[in-house]
């Protein structure tokens, strides 16, 4: 018998370990498609490993600071850059498997949630580049799978690597704080109120807290520098969407043919016998989900790591009402067993190819046209391809452009010449592939924590503007003229014409007005 429970413990963590390495196969073959490259969030967080602080104006350290890491032992390929954005990904769905187990689900129940976590278009779509949001559903998950543990009667000390994990998914990304505020609505709302009678639950928060300090101390000192980001993209950046939208890009987003797990997950969690001891998770998913959908948020991704929960719940109360109908009505149990992982596998092989690089982008657009799912997740932005496909196409093509341009100058212009861009995408490009085109290292930039870079650095008798206020270049400039446009079939709308301007003869030192340049959003 000890034998046959090993084999079984065996078997259970090698199936666990096939479902976490097919989202990372499939993300390794994104890199083969030809037309794509480094997305625009990868420039940036290059740029940020460069950096290395305890804070930038929109994200916390922790991505950045892991960046540095992968780049110092692997370099900046595409493959190197995303490394561990894919193994989070994978990750994610193995935690999804053992949170499976802790309910005690059987191999059936894993597999179904294993596939509906390793095919949700949106982990997949954020695991697919470097980013902070390729860890938030790890670090959530994990968290969540320890205070199972600890619902189920386990070792009260566990709240000390919550704690830990929790300050981590902050040191990540803020918006963790919705998490918590919703799991803490749960707790309270729920049997499991009486966690908060253990001592250990305050030595994990203290934790916490200890692990997030770095990150609340650089924003004080610095002014608290990412309440007005978040403000302002609230208001100026991500577009308002009915909330009857909201509520259908969660389905869509997070797969179409899985919607029954989440859904039985949530039933399960909320009025099933068996799953009443995690009832406070299923309030916790409810309150963000109204969150979410009250918000009218344009962004589906962003509470992407509560679903692995409902994953993992869903495929424990499928598998149980499968067995139960064994014995009365056994066609409809193996139907039922064999259509549901089949339609979500199905439905993601139909929508992956709008969010992930795995045509190429002239077919790719033709596809996501067809499906009408070229949507604009913020204002003004449009493009052939879906935002996630065309924010890869056209950076490297747009620095030849000012290549050309730099080197069409005089010598001496070329030997002051200064590069200013509006974004922190076209900026990171020009320090990235510049260098390797023979451009000197003179980038500056008025976006997020470029503009912060740049203090002290923008003074020039000479500027190439990729893409700036024409007005802006005259009041600081006496010889200002369009030296070329840059054009990306398949970029997003304020890629796609890129007007390229050269400044010389300074009238005042751009230091004066940098102040108001600065552009947080």
């Amino acid at each position: 018998m000890a034998h046959d429970g090993e084999r079984n413990t065996a078997v259970g963590h090698g199936l666990l370990l096939a479902l976490a390495i097919l989202p990372v196969a499939l993300l390794l073959l994104t890199l083969l498609t030809p037309g794509y490259g480094y997305f625009i969030d990868e420039f940036y967080y290059i740029a940020c490993a460069k950096r290395l602080a305890f804070g930038y104006v929109d994200h916390p350290p922790l991505a950045p600071a892991l960046l540095a890491g992968t780049r110092a032992v692997f370099g900046e390929s595409l493959l190197a850059v995303r490394l561990l954005a894919f193994l989070a990904t994978g990750a994610t769905v193995w935690v999804t498997g053992l949170i499976v187990r802790q309910m005690n689900g059987g191999r059936y129940a894993s597999a179904l949630a294993g596939l509906a976590a390793g095919f949700s278009p949106v982990l997949l779509a954020v695991g697919s580049f470097y980013s902070m949001n390729a860890f938030e559903p790890l670090l959530w998950t994990l968290a969540l799978w320890l205070i199972i543990r600890l619902v189920q009667g386990g070792d009260s000390r566990l709240w000390v690597p919550v704690g830990a994990l929790v300050g981590l998914a902050f040191e990540n990304k803020h918006t963790v704080v919705l998490y918590v505020a919703t799991l803490a609505a749960g707790i309270l709302a729920t049997r499991a109120r009486a966690l908060l009678r253990d001592r250990w639950l305050w030595a994990g928060a203290a934790v916490a807290l200890l692990v997030a300090g770095p990150n609340l101390l650089w924003q004080a000192v610095n002014g608290w520098p990412s309440i007005e980001f978040y403000r302002n993209a609230q208001l100026l950046k991500n577009v308002t969407v009915p909330r009857t939208e909201a509520l259908l890009m969660q389905v869509v987003v997070n797969n179409p043919a899985a919607a029954p797990v989440w859904l039985a997950g949530l039933l399960y969690v909320l009025v099933h016998r068996e799953g009443r001891a995690l009832r406070f998770g299923g309030v916790a998913f409810v309150t963000l989900l109204a969150l979410q959908v009250l918000s009218q948020s344009s962004r589906p991704d962003r509470i992407a790591g509560a679903y692995p929960f409902m994953f993992a719940a869903g495929a424990v109360a499928i598998e149980g009402w499968i067995r139960s109908l064994r014995s009365g009505r056994p066609f409809a149990g193996r139907a039922i067993a064999w259509i549901t992982p089949a339609a979500i596998v199905l439905a993601a092989a139909i929508v992956l190819p709008t969010i992930l690089p795995l045509l190429p982008p002239e077919v790719a657009a033709r596809y996501g046209n067809v499906l009408g799912m070229v949507q604009r997740p913020e204002r003004g932005q449009a493009s052939p391809l879906p935002q996630l496909l065309a924010d890869r196409t056209g950076w490297e093509s747009g620095v030849e452009d000012v290549a050309r341009i730099f080197r069409s100058l005089p010598a001496d212009d070329q030997a002051k010449a200064v590069f200013f861009a509006p974004s922190y995408g076209q900026a990171g490009a020009l320090e990235f592939f510049g260098p390797r085109l023979g451009l000197p290292d003179r980038v500056i930039g008025s976006h997020n924590s470029y503009w912060h870079w740049s203090v002290g650095r923008t003074n020039t008798d000479v500027l190439i503007a990729v893409d700036p206020n024409p007005d802006m270049l005259r009041e600081l400039f006496g010889d200002v003229w369009q030296a070329g446009v840059s054009r990306c079939e398949y970029c997003m709308t304020w890629r796609r014409d890129e007007a390229i301007w050269v400044g010389r003869r300074p009238l005042m030192p751009l230091d004066r007005m940098w102040a108001r340049m600065r552009s947080y959003i």
